[in-house]
This record gives structure tokens, C-alpha cells and sequence, in this order.
């Protein structure tokens, strides 16, 4: 989850997030160490940039990510610099939830019922990230497909 060295991260408004490296490492700076359960939310422009990363401290329940995904999303309807949302939540003691799959697909529906819609939502713990969009064979949604 680190950032590699030679890679460089996306900076705000200026350089497009356009793959999931490039969002785990723009994740990896907002996380504190010991790492404790929160959820973090990336809103996007419609070039791929960056704008505001948003850290939700303390949603320890695996359900919470679709009231953060809606949070999130209401705060970016209506906003024309603001085109989707990418999202992150930490399980520091572990890693995949047996409903990770229907969580993706409920945190989907709510932002996209809000007009934007969610490249991604990625769950890290201590053995890595991995993005629940795979468990449940939704293509890539980043232009740089991973």
C-alpha cells in the first residue's frame, strides 16, 4: 500500500487520478498509523482530478460505507467540479466482509441516485487492499484499467 518512490502521486486539481494505484496511494497519505476503522471518500472532477480528500473516523460496522458512500455523494450533487467519488475503508483488524459484495452494490446505487457515480470502494487491512467491485465481476470503471 505504500507509494512507490518512483512513482509520483496525484496532486489535487492538477494531475488525474486514473487508476487504482494512483488512488491507493493518494489513500495511503490520509492513513494514520496505528491505523484505526474509518472510511475515506475522493471526490473527482470530470478530467479525473482530485479535488478533496475526506477522512469518516470511527465506522467500525462494515454497513457504514453505504451511509458514508450516501454522505458523500449528497455533498457532491449538484456541484459541477465534482463528477465521482472513489472510497476507502480501513479494518485494521482484518480484511474482507462476507456482504462486501452487496455493499458495493448498495453504496453503488446510492451515489449514482445522487448523479455521480463510484469508480471504486477498496477495503484495507493489514494484509492489503482489495476492491469489492471484483467479488462481484463489475468491469474496471478507471480509464486506466486495473
Amino acid at each position: 500500500m505504500v507509494a512507490s518512490s518512483s512513482r509520483r502521486v496525484p496532486r489535487a486539481h492538477l494531475d488525474p487520478v486514473r487508476c487504482v494505484d494512483d488512488a491507493l496511494a493518494i489513500f495511503n497519505l490520509q492513513i494514520t498509523q496505528p491505523m484505526r476503522a474509518a472510511t475515506l471518500a475522493m471526490f473527482l472532477d470530470g478530467g479525473w482530478c482530485g479535488s478533496t480528500v475526506v477522512t469518516i473516523t470511527d465506522t467500525p460496522d462494515p454497513f457504514q460505507v453505504v451511509e458514508v458512500a450516501e454522505a458523500m455523494a449528497l455533498a457532491g450533487a449538484g456541484n459541477p467540479d465534482i463528477a465521482s467519488l472513489v472510497l476507502a475503508t480501513l479494518r485494521p483488524d482484518g480484511g474482507p466482509f462476507h456482504d462486501d459484495d452487496e455493499l458495493w452494490h448498495e453504496a453503488d446505487e446510492v451515489v449514482e441516485q445522487c448523479g455521480l457515480v463510484l469508480i471504486d470502494w477498496f477495503v484495507i487491512g493489514r494484509h492489503g487492499a482489495f476492491s469489492p467491485r471484483g467479488l462481484v465481476g463489475a468491469p474496471s470503471r478507471w480509464p486506466d484499467q486495473s
